[in-house]
């Protein structure tokens, strides 16, 4: 399910959480323990649209000027790597 939610995810604006929980048929409380889990595990990250590095590692987070938007989940490199791996094995 970690990887299904990783799927869908990617690209979503992080307000859509509700929308995840809905279409996986689970609470949000799940879904969003689940992002945190896969955040954690360094496979997705909270980046502001049009700003160069996720937000968790920026220096200025506590003085952004876009704190109060909307975040997007963005996959990471290892995020790829593993989507990738699970389409190859599909083939």
């Amino acid at each position: 399910m970690l990887r299904t939610l990783l799927q869908l995810a990617a690209g979503l604006d992080t307000s859509q959480t509700a929308a995840l929980a809905h279409t996986l048929g689970i609470s949000f409380g799940q879904v969003r323990q689940m992002l945190e889990h896969l955040e954690r595990l360094g496979y997705l990250e909270e980046v502001v649209p049009g700003c160069a590095q996720p937000c968790e590692r920026c220096p200025l987070r506590s003085a952004c000027l876009f704190r109060r938007q909307p975040r997007v989940w963005m996959l990471t490199h290892k995020g790829k790597r593993l989507l990738a791996f699970g389409e190859q094995a599909a083939r």
